[in-house]
C-alpha cells in the first residue's frame, strides 16, 4: 500500500498531519518569517516526512494560506467568546478592548506581518488571501454588531468603531517592532478605551451602559465622562468647541 493508498484509509491520521503542518507552519512564520521558512523546516519541526508534506500541500504557498485560515478562525472563536463574556456580565467593555489589544500585539499580528509583506509581492497568493481575510472580516464585523446589539449604534456606527480599534491595535503592534515601550502602549489604550465609552454612552440607554461598562452607568455616568473626557481634538480648551467631542460634555 503506498503513501496516499495509507492518508485514505486513514482519514483521521491525514487530518492530524494537516494540523501538525498548519501548527509548524504558524510556529515557523512567528518565530523565523516567511522569507526563511522552507517546507523541509516545517516537515521537520511537524515532525513528519517531507513526501508527507508534499502529498498534502504541493507548495509552501498552499500551506500558507491555509495556515492563515486556520490562525484567522481561532481568532474569531476568541474574540466570539470574549464577547459573550460581555454579554454575560463576566467582562466589561474595558476588559474586551484590553484582550483584543493583547491579541493583535501578539502572535496574531506578528503572523498577520508576514503574511502581508509576502503578499504584496505576489498578486497570486495576495489573491488567495484576499478571500480568507475578508471573511475573517465579515466574522468580525458579525461579532461586534451582535456585541453592541443592545445599544442605540446603528450598524455602521458599531462597523466604524470597530474598524477603528483594530486599526489602531494593529498600527501599535506594528511599531511594537522597533519601540519596546509599553507603559507608551497602555497610555494609547487607555485613551481608545475612554472614546470607545464615550461614544456607546452616547447611543445607549442606562441599562444597556452597564451591560457593557458598570463604571460609566447612568447614575455616575455623567461625572465618569466629565473626569475621563479627552482634550478638544480641535485644540480650543475649555472650550466653544460645536463638534461632539468628550470635551463638550
Amino acid at each position: 500500500m503506498d503513501g496516499r493508498e495509507t492518508q485514505v484509509a486513514n482519514p483521521g491520521r491525514a487530518q492530524e498531519t494537516r494540523a501538525k503542518l498548519v501548527a509548524a507552519m504558524l510556529d515557523c512564520l512567528q518565530e523565523v518569517g516567511a522569507a526563511r521558512t522552507s517546507t523541509n523546516m516545517v516537515a521537520e519541526r511537524a515532525g513528519v516526512s517531507r513526501g508527507a508534506l508534499t502529498h498534502h500541500y504541493a507548495s509552501k504557498e498552499e500551506l500558507l494560506v491555509d495556515a492563515v485560515e486556520h490562525l484567522l478562525k481561532e481568532a474569531s472563536r476568541d474574540i466570539r467568546g470574549l464577547a459573550e463574556d460581555v454579554r454575560a456580565a463576566r467582562l466589561d467593555l474595558d476588559g474586551f478592548l484590553d484582550r483584543v489589544c493583547e491579541m493583535y500585539l501578539g502572535r496574531l499580528l506578528q503572523i498577520t506581518l508576514e503574511h502581508v509583506t509576502e503578499a504584496r509581492h505576489n498578486e497570486h497568493l495576495r489573491a488567495r488571501l484576499v478571500v480568507v481575510v475578508r471573511e475573517f472580516h465579515a466574522e468580525l464585523d458579525n461579532i461586534w454588531r451582535e456585541f453592541f446589539s443592545r445599544t442605540e449604534l446603528s450598524s455602521a456606527d458599531a462597523e466604524t468603531i470597530l474598524n477603528m480599534t483594530l486599526c489602531m491595535f494593529r498600527g501599535m503592534g506594528v511599531q511594537t517592532v522597533l519601540r519596546d515601550d509599553p507603559d507608551y502602549y497602555q497610555r494609547l489604550l487607555n485613551a481608545w478605551k475612554t472614546h470607545v465609552r464615550l461614544m456607546v454612552a452616547a447611543n445607549s440607554a442606562p441599562a444597556q451602559i452597564s451591560n457593557f461598562s458598570p463604571a460609566i452607568s447612568r447614575g455616575n455616568r455623567d461625572e465618569k465622562l466629565a473626569d475621563e473626557s479627552p482634550p478638544c481634538p480641535g485644540g480650543i480648551g475649555n472650550h466653544g468647541c460645536s463638534r461632539n467631542c468628550g470635551a463638550s460634555r
